[in-house]
């Protein structure tokens, strides 16, 4: 490895961090990144340590920039010139430098031109494609889209897009002080493009705000489609004629199709079934005609009789003509539909097939924590440890690093219910097998082996990739499950969510991966609204949609600038020669390090004094570049890097 380069690198990291932590931190950036070139470098020594001084927030940010800006890099021909050549490589991206406002002098731009194809291209490739090796990794590796039985991809196999629909109602009030009115009950749609690869799409930019309301107001389907009206539009305009974008190739038509994912509630209520699932609804699932006293005899979907999309129109009618409220009362109980549902304003929509089970509802706050709360209890009813035992080897257990400590099981109460967030029932359900070896030394309780099938089923649906050989034994794993689970705690400890599970390869097989169609991060999305503190309620909708777009438009801004808050790069031909030091009046360390006519100028701040301070990053990029590897990296590696590092550096930051 070059001399310089590791000099080079040393100088930049030692003038940002202190800690040794922190230099490990950065080496474990680049390694995350796939540098397999870097690996074992050690970016500062430990005597160099004692030398350095205590650092902010600020300069940690600008360091991780500076790392993350070398990875993004374009590699154009021209860039890989550049850094063969003794220029600088961000000269390849000068031109795309562009002035945004008076106020706001410039934004960097990089590679704007390569990025808008690159997610061009996402939306252009046909889903016609096969599976390769018979494992399913997305929405796109189903049936439903490699067979095109969706009408949309019938006509228009390429030039789609689909797009997923989540609603969810959220609290923003303080509980504790509206007993006597909801006024701060919103009800929240996010829409998110299924096109663009999941690590993009996980991202909390890449969920979009769509419509907010009170709660109060859009609890029926003739309110909620007033408020999606012209959303639902523009999704028929796009299944049936199309519509026009300009993208860099020019002007193309695109069509579309819509798929929507929520809890169980919020699917019930805005498919327009029962939301309720007690016993005198005769119908409570919305997928097939089992009644709740078969949960315990229906084990498998193929056993189930399905209920069809000109079945629920033919009962909307009947219900529709019904006599008297009484008649229609019994109707909608015998058919388990409360109204016409909104999504069918849609043209190309399936109630029966596109409306999706989330298993992180079904699973994470459902089955795993009524399942993990009575095999606690059995065990402690049977000897085999107690509450006070129980919680000291919770206490006790060493997790990984990994694993971060707000995730860490809370001390369980005499109820024994499981009192904890998603993540941390994952994580539970995961760990206490383990916590729990010593035990089970003499004996397995049955108990035990259905937890244990439990966990199996959870992993296998929440795996990102499937193969679909693994969708039959799924199917056994789950039969086997519910018969297990009836022998240990009986029939009347059977919840609905447990029958949901027995649909859930079905899905599978037609939508890909149910890891795919969980709401955790569309759950994550709510939290940038409860996490504001709201004063004024007399327009909160307005309020919250203004709040979100000025987010929104925040995370965009902030990830085109590449250096620490309160700084810009600014193309020199754009700035008066008066505040520009030329290279008689720059100090010799300055002359050293500076290669490249750009400046850092802080915002909003005057000053008198000459204001050109050079970047050494060009010749940090420039040996990078080429270490890669050995070879200059695609945009979609670059991409995959950057988002990777990113993800790395708010890990780190939080």
């Amino acid at each position: 490895m070059p001399p310089d380069f590791i000099t080079e690198l040393r100088t930049i990291i030692k003038s940002q961090l202190n800690e040794k932590d922190d230099v490990k931190n950065v080496t474990r950036l680049l390694e995350a990144a796939g540098v397999e070139s870097l690996n074992g470098l050690r970016f500062v020594e430990e005597e160099d340590l004692v030398d350095l001084k205590p650092i902010k927030r600020r300069k940690l940010i600008s360091a991780f920039k500076a790392v993350m800006y070398t990875i993004a890099l374009p590699t154009s021909t021209e860039a890989s010139k550049a850094s063969a050549s003794d220029g600088p490589l961000l000269s390849s991206v000068s031109s795309n430098i562009q002035n945004t406002s008076a106020s706001t002098s410039a934004s960097i731009n990089i590679a704007c031109d390569s990025e808008s194809a690159e997610y061009h291209q996402y939306f252009c490739k046909p889903y016609s494609e096969e599976v390769e090796n018979g494992v399913l990794v997305d929405f796109f590796s189903g049936v439903r889209y490699q067979s095109h039985t969706s009408p949309v991809l019938l006509k228009h196999p390429t030039n789609t897009i689909i797009i997923m629909l989540y609603h969810d109602d959220i609290e923003l009030a303080n509980a504790l002080g509206i007993k006597r009115s909801n006024r701060g009950k919103m009800t929240m749609f996010y829409i998110t493009f299924l096109n663009i690869p999941l690590y993009l799409r996980s991202q909390l930019v890449h969920i979009h705000l769509l419509a907010v309301a009170k709660a109060s107001s859009v609890k029926t389907s003739m309110a909620k489609a007033l408020l999606l009206n012209e959303f639902f539009n523009t999704i028929n305009e796009l299944g049936d004629d199309g519509l026009t974008f300009m993208t860099p190739n020019g002007l193309s038509k695109f069509h579309g199709c819509l798929l929507y994912t929520g809890d169980s509630l919020a699917c019930h209520n805005i498919g327009g079934f029962k939301e309720g699932f007690s016993n005198v609804v005769k119908q409570p699932c919305r997928t097939c005609k089992i009644s709740s006293q078969e949960y315990g005899t229906t084990f498998h979907h193929s056993s189930c009789i399905l209920r069809t999309d000109t079945e629920i129109k033919r009962q909307l009618a009947r219900l529709n003509n019904a006599a008297n409220k009484a008649d229609r009362e019994n109707l909608s109980k015998e058919f388990g539909l409360n109204s016409r549902s909104v999504l069918f304003e849609l043209n190309y929509f399936s109630l029966t097939k596109d409306l999706l089970y989330d298993p992180m509802h079904i699973f994470l706050e459902g089955v795993a924590p009524k399942e993990t709360t009575l095999f606690l209890k059995s065990c402690i009813t049977d000897g085999y440890f107690t509450r006070k035992e129980l919680n000291e080897l919770i206490a006790n257990f060493k997790f990984h690093n990994s694993v971060s400590k707000s995730l860490y099981p809370r001390a369980f109460e005499t109820n024994m219910q499981v009192t904890a967030s998603s993540s941390a029932c994952l994580n539970l359900i995961l760990h206490l097998p383990f916590i729990l070896k010593d035990c089970f030394e003499t004996e397995v309780p049955d108990s035990l082996l259905c937890f244990v099938m439990m966990v199996q089923i959870v992993q296998y649906v929440l795996s990102p990739a499937l193969h679909v050989d693994m969708l039959q034994k799924l199917e056994h794993l789950i039969a086997s499950h519910q018969q297990s689970f009836i022998d240990c705690y009986g029939a009347e400890n059977i919840i609905p969510k447990m029958h949901m599970m027995v649909h859930l390869p079905e899905q599978i097989r037609q939508h890909g991966p149910a890891r795919h169609h969980w709401t955790m991060r569309m759950e994550a999305k709510n939290a940038i609204a409860k996490n504001k503190k709201f004063f004024n309620f007399k327009n909160l909708p307005f309020s919250l949609s203004e709040y979100f777009q000025l987010h929104f438009a925040t995370n965009f801004w902030e990830s085109s600038v590449f250096f620490s808050e309160g700084y810009v790069i600014i193309p020199r031909e754009n700035l008066p020669p008066e505040i520009i030091c030329n290279d008689e009046e720059m100090k010799s360390d300055q002359k050293e390090e500076s290669t490249e006519e750009q400046i850092v100028m802080p915002l909003a701040k005057k000053s008198k004094k000459k204001c050109f301070v050079p970047v050494p990053l060009p010749q940090f990029s420039q040996v990078l570049a080429p270490l890669l590897e050995g070879l200059m990296l695609t945009e979609t590696d670059h991409s995959r890097l950057s988002s990777i590092m990113k993800d790395e550096l708010n890990l780190f930051l939080k």
